[in-house]
């Protein structure tokens, strides 16, 4: 459902109803904006849901556009507080394992499902290279402090530093965070 006032996603139709379109008018669904997290888990079923027919209009925050450009099935990206484009049917991309009836035997697992930008990739290669041959781990301890249940999400720092003592690895922190907050990385023998 649209606000036409601000052509913004207000409701959603629950996956059941996804099927129920009339043959003659493929459905186009959107997939609402999910968490960072959410939307890399449930990406896996955006290839699926566009065998189904119809175009795949995707949400997200600008921080996750190039790695979901990457997923088989979108046909279009819509940004955080963009205006929507039209479309019939909304769900939530956590609520995919539903519409698919998902059990932990289909669990899609098609790997892999998006890649990481090339240059990136190879950047990120080069830094680690001081740490080949050892177990690399990448942390990430808290989500946006604005989430309505980040209290029962995040961890503080601290309570990851018992990491730093097993021997045998690298830590690397993967959140976007200031400065000091970011663990140090260390190298284990």
């Amino acid at each position: 459902m649209r606000d036409a006032g601000t052509e913004k996603c207000v409701g959603e139709v629950h996956p059941a109803q996804m099927g129920r379109r009339r043959p003659e008018r493929p459905a186009h669904p959107h997939l609402h904006r999910a968490g960072f997290g959410d939307a890399i888990q449930f990406a896996r079923y955006v290839p699926m849901l566009a065998e189904r027919g119809g175009k795949i209009i995707v949400g997200c925050r600008r921080p996750m556009q190039r790695l979901l450009e990457t997923v088989e099935g979108i046909d279009e990206m819509v940004l955080q507080d963009e205006a929507l484009p039209a479309f019939d049917v909304h769900c939530s991309m956590m609520s995919l394992p539903l519409l698919f009836e998902t059990t932990i035997a289909t669990i899609p697992a098609k790997v892999p499902y998006m890649h990481a930008d090339r240059a990136a990739s190879e950047r990120w290669q080069e830094r680690l290279l001081p740490f080949e041959g050892t177990l690399k781990i990448g942390l990430v301890w808290a989500g946006l402090p604005k989430h309505e249940n980040d209290r029962n999400r995040s961890l503080s720092l601290e309570m990851l530093a018992p990491l730093a003592k097993v021997p045998g690895h690298h830590c690397s922190a993967c959140k976007k965070a200031p400065h000091r907050t970011r663990p140090a990385l260390h190298r284990r023998e």
